[in-house]
């Protein structure tokens, strides 16, 4: 199976994440399996800056700024200062890029199906 172009690293290859296919590896460009279908979580490369939010964005900046603080002043303190800046700016980023999209059910029918086959041990009576 082919990766995509801009595919940096493969995660995670499976059906999901409670019965993940063991037999795969990466040749090449293409993901090597045994099985009919794959389906994987792949990290991208993404080149396009207007793809990343904006809290990102202040992030990325504010280590910058703390990488070139000990290039251009030498000081150690500054660094530090800017350093601490990065990391409210990246405990921010991660918050609001975390509450974005859906979270992942975890669903078990098994009390659901005791319920309503009138299994004794499980569920109301009534």
């Amino acid at each position: 199976f082919p990766l995509p172009v801009d595919a940096s690293r493969v995660l995670f290859v499976g059906e999901n994440y409670e019965r993940p296919n063991r037999k795969w590896q990466v040749e090449g460009n293409n993901i090597v399996t045994d099985e009919i279908t794959c389906k994987a979580q792949v990290v991208i490369l993404e080149t396009d800056p207007n793809k990343y939010s904006a809290a990102f964005i202040q992030a990325l900046v504010a280590r910058l700024s703390a990488d070139m603080s000990i290039a251009l002043t030498n000081s150690r303190s500054l660094f530090e200062t800017h350093m601490q800046i990065f990391n409210m700016k990246l405990q921010e980023a991660i918050s609001t890029d975390n509450l974005q999209g859906k979270t992942r059910r975890i669903r078990s029918r098994w009390l659901q199906d005791a319920r309503w086959s009138g299994a004794p041990t499980a569920g109301p009576y009534v």
